[in-house]
């Protein structure tokens, strides 16, 4: 079912699709590209046709995903509950593309998400773990790419880690940016709020691969021949499957045409929450245009990819975005310092407590055999705290009204501007007639 993946319905207006069912030990000849998303644990002979298949025909758009957010919540592309997890395993490190074990984290292209901010407030902030890799992180090179004007938003992401080959190359699509972070994928599948992710942010020297082309002369993952089928207990039924095994085209132990597999490390971006607004519908994201674009290009028709890179979504006021992105990242950092100073005062308030601290740090109770400087040093910790609380508060009040009276100036000029101008305009022309009538 396409329910809830627009991307699909895009798919089949371009396409003819034919799903291939769970338990498949052949790939159809017909098929021209495959379409793997989230794959299932596959067993030893699914794994054997698509090797076949990618030998044979080369063609492919693979996504795979170390935490795939969507799974956990009824199954990538409404095919069922699935494990977080996928990856190709034996046939990636045959053809030297390894999927990370961690999600990743990318702190200069978070995602703006609405947080919880304290107190009963909710504010919006940047998650790290939701990446939205803007047209800067993407080849300006490749077909798939080149033409995106907006950002392509993962969920939890993973990176791919390349081995390099004499007879293939990896050609990067999408990257992070400069400083990612890995983020345990056993963490990042659970709902992390951006001050989670912050805490066990650390970064790195360097991007990491999102996204990436595969192309040229590949080698089977399985030098030895077709691996053994699982015969069945029943020995009639064990024949029939032996024979049809021999039935089964030549093995393939090189491509037979040059290979092109375009590789993704995130399965959760195909999800419409990632990149349609629920309010109208609208794509505020290229993810549909991405996929599209490289079915398009994998399938050799190219011709409606310039048209749709540049399809119309909202159009944002950019400068009003660059006031909330500047005090967005403001915002950002105070919470990260504050997240650290709460950390650093309930550590030093357990050590008081172990030498004799039987009051609470926010009550300000605290036990006779404290020393003064002690006693100081609580004072000191919770008038921090309150200060930097307060330091928040006032970045969001400045944040919203700056924002508010912005709005409400350009609002104002979109209602009553082209009234008011009419209307200068038809004095102007009444004003002039009059003189030429007298």
């Amino acid at each position: 079912a396409d329910a809830g993946y627009h991307v699909l319905r895009e798919i089949r207006k371009s396409f003819d699709v034919q799903q291939i069912p769970e338990n498949f030990s052949t790939i159809s000849a017909d098929i021209d590209v495959l379409f793997i998303a989230h794959p299932p644990e596959l067993s030893s002979a699914q794994l054997y046709a698509i090797d076949q298949f990618m030998l044979s025909k080369g063609r492919a758009l693979i996504l795979v995903d170390p935490a795939a957010k969507a799974a956990m919540t009824g199954g990538v592309m409404n095919v069922g509950d699935r494990q977080p997890r996928s990856d190709l395993k034996r046939l990636g490190t045959a053809w030297g593309v390894a999927l990370s074990d961690d999600a990743v984290a990318d702190a200069s292209n978070a995602l703006p998400v609405e947080a919880d901010g304290g107190e009963g407030r909710l504010t919006v902030i940047g998650q790290p773990l939701f990446i939205a890799a803007p047209p800067a992180a993407m080849s300006d090179e490749d077909p798939v790419t080149s033409e995106l004007a907006r950002s392509v938003n993962f969920g939890a992401a993973g990176a791919f880690e390349i081995t390099g080959s004499a007879d293939h190359d990896f050609t990067p699509l999408i990257r992070t940016g400069p400083a990612p972070s890995w983020i345990a994928a056993d963490k990042a599948v659970r709902d992390m709020g951006p001050a989670e992710v912050v805490k066990a942010y650390d970064a790195l020297d360097g991007s990491l691969v999102l996204a990436g082309r595969l192309s040229g002369w590949l080698a089977t993952a399985f030098p030895n021949g077709a691996p053994e089928p699982e015969l069945p207990d029943d020995p009639i039924a064990a024949d029939i499957m032996r024979s049809q095994a021999g039935a089964d085209l030549p093995h393939l132990a090189t491509s037979s045409i040059e290979a092109n597999l375009v590789w993704v490390a995130d399965a959760d971006l195909v999800d419409d929450g990632f990149y349609i607004n629920p309010n109208g519908g609208a794509t505020i994201a290229d993810n549909a245009a991405f996929i599209l674009n490289a079915l398009d290009n994998l399938s050799g028709g190219a011709e409606l990819v310039t048209l749709r890179s540049r399809a119309p979504g909202l159009r944002p006021m950019t400068r009003v975005e660059g006031m909330r992105n500047t005090a967005q990242e403001k915002f950002f950092d105070e919470q990260a310092r504050l997240e650290t100073r709460l950390i650093a005062a309930q550590t030093r308030l357990e050590e008081l407590q172990e030498i004799g601290a039987s009051g609470g740090f926010f009550n300000g109770d605290t036990a006779n055999d404290l020393t003064q400087a002690e006693q100081a040093e609580l004072s000191r910790l919770r008038a921090r705290v309150i200060e930097t609380r307060e330091r928040l508060r006032q970045i969001e009040r400045d944040f919203r009204r700056d924002i508010d009276r912005l709005e409400g100036m350009l609002k104002a000029i979109n209602i009553w501007g082209g009234p008011i101008l009419v209307g200068i305009i038809g004095i102007l022309v009444w004003i002039r007639r009059r003189k030429v009538a007298t």
